[in-house]
C-alpha cells in the first residue's frame, strides 16, 4: 500500500489525513507541533515532530514514504517544498507561497519527480476549471475568476470566518495583485484598485476586489485580452479593510505597545472566529470565454458539524489530485506542475466534488448576457 506523508497538520492537512485515510491510504504525518501526537492517535497511522525547515530532520522523518502532501504556511511553504523535492519525493502542496518556483522546477526535473503546486481552491480548483474551459471551447479570450471565503450568513463589516492561516488571509489584502488588460500584464493594490458586485446563485450579490491569484495561469494562457481574479466578500467588507490599512494595521511595522500591526491583528481575527461560533461558506464562480461563447462555473461549499467549507474545498482538492497522482493518472514530465495542466483529470475531480457534496455547476453561456 502507498504510504502518504502529510507535512503540515494544520486546518487543511488535518482535513487531508482524515480524507486519505478513510479511504484506506497508509500516512505519516508530520508536524513542528505536538499537536500531531492525538492526529495520529485518532486515525491510528504513523507521526513525527518536525522541523520541515531542517532537511536532515525531514529525510529521516520522510523515510519509506511515496508521496508528500505538504499543507504548511505560506510563509514557509517554499523552504519545505524545496527540501522535500531535493529529497526526490513527488510532492502536492497547498501552500501558496509567494516566491517564484524556478529553482524547485530545476531541482524537480534533476531529482525525477513531481511537484504539483497551488493545489488549493483559489488557486487549485480555479486553475483546473480555467484549463477545463479552454479544452471545451477550443482556446480562451477572456477568463474572470471569483472566489472567496465568507461568513454563511450576512455580518457586517468583517463578514469572514477564517479556515486558514491569518498572517496568509492578511497576505490578500496587501500582495500586489497581476491581472491582465488587453493582452499585457498589469499591476494594481488590492485595497486601491477596482470594486465591483457579482451575482452568485445560490448566495446573492457580493463584492470583489482584485487579488493575485492568477500566478501561473499567466504563463499557462498568454494569450487572452483579460483575466483577473477576484476575492469575493459580502457588502461592506472593503471599506472595512481599507480602515484597518489607514490605521497602519496590515502592516509588519512594530505598534506602540512592541507587537507587529499584522501579527496583532491576526490573533484578533482568529480569536473572534474562535468566539463568534459562525459557520463560513466558500463560493466560488469563474466565467470563461473565447470570443462570446462562455462557461460558468459556479459551487458554493457549505460547512458541516466536523469541518468548515474552506476545509472541505481546499482540503478535498488536495486530496483529490493527491490520489490521482497515487493511482498514476497524473501523466506529466518532471518538474513543477499547475492544476490547469491537469484539466485531462478535471472529469474525474467533478465526479469527486459531487459525490462528496460540494457539486459544481457547468454552464454554457453567452458573453455578455446574465
Amino acid at each position: 500500500m502507498d504510504r502518504v506523508g502529510v507535512v503540515g497538520v494544520g486546518r487543511v492537512g488535518s482535513f487531508v489525513a482524515y480524507y486519505l485515510r478513510g479511504r484506506g491510504y497508509d500516512l505519516r504525518l508530520l508536524d513542528v507541533s505536538e499537536r500531531v501526537r492525538d492526529l495520529a492517535g485518532k486515525l491510528g497511522v504513523e507521526y513525527r515532530v518536525v522541523d520541515a525547515l531542517s532537511i536532515n530532520d525531514l529525510r529521516t522523518a520522510l523515510s519509506g514514504v511515496d508521496v508528500v502532501v505538504t499543507a504548511v504556511p505560506g510563509s514557509v511553504g517554499h523552504e519545505v517544498v524545496k527540501n522535500v523535492v531535493s529529497l526526490g519525493y513527488n510532492v502536492v502542496d497547498v501552500s501558496f507561497f509567494p516566491e517564484d518556483p524556478g529553482d524547485i522546477d530545476e531541482l524537480a526535473r534533476r531529482n525525477k519527480v513531481l511537484a504539483v503546486l497551488d493545489c488549493g481552491i483559489g488557486p487549485g480548483l480555479t486553475n483546473l476549471l480555467v484549463g477545463r474551459a479552454y479544452e471545451k471551447l477550443g482556446g480562451l479570450t477572456e477568463y474572470r475568476i471569483y472566489i472567496g471565503g465568507i461568513s454563511e450568513v450576512y455580518d457586517p463589516p468583517f463578514g469572514v470566518v477564517l479556515g486558514f492561516n491569518p498572517l496568509d488571509f492578511i497576505d490578500e489584502y496587501r500582495r500586489p495583485a497581476r491581472y491582465i488588460e488587453n493582452g499585457e500584464v498589469r499591476v494594481v493594490d488590492p485595497l486601491s484598485g477596482p470594486t465591483g458586485r457579482v451575482f452568485i446563485e445560490g448566495v446573492g450579490e457580493l463584492e470583489f476586489f482584485h487579488t493575485d491569484g492568477l500566478r501561473s495561469l499567466i504563463r499557462s494562457f498568454p494569450n487572452v485580452r483579460f483575466a483577473a481574479e477576484y476575492t469575493l466578500r459580502w457588502p461592506g467588507h472593503v471599506e472595512f479593510m481599507r480602515g484597518l490599512k489607514k490605521l497602519g494595521l496590515l502592516s509588519h511595522e512594530r505598534l506602540g505597545c512592541g507587537v507587529y500591526a499584522d501579527e496583532c491583528l491576526a490573533s484578533a481575527i482568529a480569536s473572534a472566529a474562535a468566539r463568534s461560533g459562525m459557520r463560513d461558506m466558500t463560493v466560488l464562480r469563474v466565467d470563461a470565454c473565447k470570443d462570446t461563447n462562455c462557461l460558468v462555473y459556479t459551487q458554493v461549499v457549505k460547512a458541516t458539524s466536523e469541518w468548515r467549507a474552506m476545509e472541505r474545498a481546499t482540503g478535498s482538492f488536495l486530496s483529490y489530485v493527491t490520489i490521482e497522482l497515487l493511482q498514476g493518472r497524473v501523466k506529466m514530465d518532471h518538474g513543477v506542475v499547475y492544476p490547469e495542466k491537469l484539466a485531462y483529470l478535471s472529469d474525474d475531480i467533478l465526479s469527486m466534488y459531487e459525490k462528496d457534496g460540494m457539486p459544481i455547476s457547468e454552464k454554457y453561456a453567452v458573453a455578455g448576457r446574465e
